[in-house]
């Protein structure tokens, strides 16, 4: 009976060749990377707050509420028990947090004002795009903001195109956080 079932169970194609996976096009390998580091720096938040000595539930409530529920900051409030103003001032807090942690990734070696400084000036070219230039002029990671914008701007273009729930769902994730 077991030697039945075993030749009777569908096999696994063993074909290499016919499964093998094409690398990424440059504009997806930044977008996996942002996710990646995304994830990471909302992980941070979220633990940061979520226990330990900065434990803020309300802070953890108020940022799944906009993440995870895709809820207005009016529903936020009232599902709460918060005003309009202590969300919008909690997310503000939390963005800032998230940005800074990406770029703590992006750039280690510097001290954390710098850090703070970049992930300001990347809001700032993220929700002022034509004023990128005129922003980055002078700045020592001028490089790193710029790249990281263009990643942020390139990868509405790369999941839309994936099409799928999960790539839409970041997508709205990203449009939170960054806009």
């Amino acid at each position: 009976v077991i030697d039945h079932y075993r030749r009777s169970r569908p096999t696994l194609d063993l074909d290499l060749e016919a499964h093998r996976l094409e690398a990424p096009e440059p504009d997806e390998a930044h977008t996996i990377d942002l996710e990646a580091r995304l994830l990471r720096a909302v992980r941070g938040v979220h633990d940061r707050y979520a226990r330990g000595p900065d434990a803020d539930l309300s802070q953890v409530y108020v940022l799944s509420g906009a993440l995870v529920d895709r809820l207005s900051n009016k529903e936020i409030a009232k599902r709460e028990g918060l005003s309009v103003d202590q969300v919008k001032r909690k997310l503000a807090q939390a963005r800032g947090e998230i940005l800074t942690l990406l770029f703590q990734d992006l750039l280690p070696e510097l001290p954390r004002s710098e850090v703070a400084r970049c992930a300001d000036l990347a809001r700032s070219c993220i929700r002022t795009p034509r004023k990128q230039a005129r922003l980055l002029e002078q700045e020592p990671h001028a490089d790193v903001v710029a790249a990281f914008t263009s990643a942020v701007r390139e990868a509405p273009r790369v999941l839309e195109a994936e099409g799928n729930p999960e790539a839409l769902d970041l997508l709205a994730g990203m449009h939170s956080i960054f806009q």
